[in-house]
């Protein structure tokens, strides 16, 4: 008869699978995510995989896995079906196999029985450890760049949309004030104090410094030249910054 396992703490390595005895969780190794088993399910596990592929009979598991106490095969039976649904939340199928009239037995892949006896043979010395260590390291770095470079994508393209706008809008502030320079005449309509070029504004300016809302409020008016010598309207809000008006005004052809 099978005998149960030399050490009941330390974790076993199932391909990318992990048991760990103690806390009787269940881990996929290659994301961490988990699922917890009980203390006879995680043991039913443990022994398994101590010879993947090979059958363990019912009466050693029962022996093993349920220590000072008298079950049943349906027990067993629960149990394993229990194990089966947590290796198939975490992705895993057929992983527990039913061998008529030997047992249960976990089955690897031949790729994944490699890895398990590397894990269990002693560790290299000299510069064979070292090299192992420095691929190893190489690869957590170059799997760090490649998430981080995954997760930099969205933040990027939101803090461009974000950053385009203040941009624009400082943009739009220079060329206005530097248009300032060129103002050397203040007056007041209805309480609005206004900046402009010294030249008399066409009434379809004054009716739309006069429509707007808001009171005592500064704007600049400049006339934008061409043949129509159209005037845009800009008024300086504490809150918001720059609002152009040029839409209010009725201008017409060229004056209004």
């Amino acid at each position: 008869m099978r005998k149960i396992m030399r050490d009941m703490t330390t974790p076993v390595l199932l391909g990318d699978f992990k048991i760990d005895p103690v806390t009787q969780v269940l881990i996929r190794t290659t994301d961490n995510e988990s699922v917890k088993l009980s203390r006879s399910e995680s043991l039913i596990v443990c022994m398994l995989a101590e010879k993947p592929n090979v059958a363990v009979s019912r009466d050693a598991l029962l022996e093993g896995c349920w220590t000072g106490k008298v079950v049943t095969n349906s027990s067993l039976t629960v149990a394993i079906k229990h194990i089966r649904s947590a290796f198939l939340e975490l992705g895993a199928e057929d992983v527990i196999v039913t061998e008529p009239k030997k047992g249960y037995l976990i089955r690897l892949h031949a790729t994944e029985n490699i890895a398990l006896e590397a894990e269990d043979k002693p560790p290299a010395t000299g510069e064979t450890v070292n090299e192992a260590h420095t691929e190893s390291v190489n690869n957590s770095v170059l799997t760090e760049i490649k998430q981080t470079n995954v997760n930099f994508i969205p933040v990027l393209a939101q803090l461009t949309r974000r950053y385009l706008v203040t941009i624009v809008a400082f943009i739009m502030t220079i060329v206005t004030l530097s248009q300032m320079m060129l103002f050397v005449e203040d007056t007041h309509i209805d309480k609005h104090h206004i900046l402009y070029d010294g030249q008399s504004m066409p009434p379809a300016i004054i009716n739309a410094i006069k429509a707007h809302s808001e009171p005592k409020s500064k704007m600049i008016a400049y006339p934008l030249g061409g043949i129509c010598d159209s005037y845009q309207l800009i008024a300086i809000d504490k809150q918001n910054g720059f609002i152009d008006l040029t839409s209010y005004i009725e201008q017409g052809d060229c004056r209004g």
